[in-house]
């Protein structure tokens, strides 16, 4: 779990315990407190809020297969699979941290950061599976504390 804009992980999700503070908060991540570019280099980086939204746009798109997956009791999440290919990718139903306790949402919260900024909260892409309606819903805009942990998902250019 990591705070927005941080590169680090931590036991204490507080605002004591955070890097930004008043006004010195960029619009985007930079890349030096970037925890993909950091952590991966080679042009890794956080997603933009831009490529969340085509994202969660596939949700209704008769090309894109959205569920919920479950690989034994501590791994679970929501798998995109492109059906013209085949390919897919797999968001890991990691809640969020605030302070110490960690928050998974009701049934399964499958969200990671973006890298802008809403004022003074982070934007993250979140998806979330209802077990009692077994629907998914999801939105790259969705608002958090900047201070909170939550997890990253790395992506990379790739040059042709």
């Amino acid at each position: 779990y990591y705070a927005w804009g941080e590169t680090t992980t931590k036991q204490r999700y507080y605002s004591d315990t955070y890097t930004y503070s008043g006004n010195d908060v960029p619009a985007v991540i930079p890349a030096d407190h970037d925890a993909a570019a950091v952590k991966l280099g080679d042009g890794w980086r956080i997603p933009t809020k831009a490529e969340c939204a085509l994202l969660a746009a596939t949700l209704n798109d008769a090309n894109y297969k959205w569920e919920y997956v479950s690989y034994g009791k501590q791994k679970h999440g929501i798998r995109i699979t492109y059906l013209v290919n085949g390919k897919s990718i797999f968001i890991p139903c990691g809640g969020q941290m605030d302070k110490e306790q960690l928050y998974q949402g009701a049934s399964c919260l499958a969200s990671f950061w973006t890298s802008s900024r809403n004022g003074d909260s982070g934007i993250h892409f979140h998806a979330h599976w209802d077990s009692s309606s077994e629907k998914i819903n999801a939105s790259a805009e969705y608002n958090s504390s900047r201070v909170f942990g939550l997890n990253i998902r790395p992506v990379k250019t790739l040059l042709e």
